[in-house]
């Protein structure tokens, strides 16, 4: 497992980590396109405040929050206005790469998929995990 890869709980064969930022990252990178529903998972985990649900796992798709998932305008929301990114093509795929200072070095992440804003939330929620204390 490369040290950018989610963190896996449990057993070797569990398919799904249960942090909920881990799970919104492996579901992201297993989307074939985005979605108001996936877009509520990054909504609950970035802490997103226009969401009424109790904890990160609810259901998507009851209230109104930014289409991260589909909208690259709606997935810069995501990042630090100190936060440097870009978005590439590589083999057909779309590419983000994310760079930031957090307490006394720089971390940068990567993401990739199907569209730009798919690829950019990946990246981001990388960045944030690697962020928290």
């Amino acid at each position: 497992m490369a040290p950018s890869d989610p963190v896996w709980y449990g057993a070797q064969e569990a398919d799904e980590p249960l942090d909920p930022l881990d799970r919104a990252i492996a579901e992201l990178e297993r989307a074939e396109a985005g979605g108001i529903d996936l877009s509520g998972r990054v909504a609950a985990v970035a802490g997103e405040t226009r969401i009424a649900p109790a904890e990160p796992d609810a259901v998507a798709g009851m209230l109104d929050w930014p289409d991260y998932t589909t909208s690259l305008d709606a997935a810069l929301e995501l990042l630090d206005p100190e936060w440097t990114w870009m978005v590439g093509t590589r083999g057909g795929r779309f590419v983000a790469a994310v760079a930031a200072y957090i307490g006394n070095g720089a971390e940068r992440t990567a993401g990739e998929a199907n569209s730009p804003a798919l690829a950019l939330c990946i990246a981001a929620l990388k960045l944030r995990r690697r962020a928290r204390p």
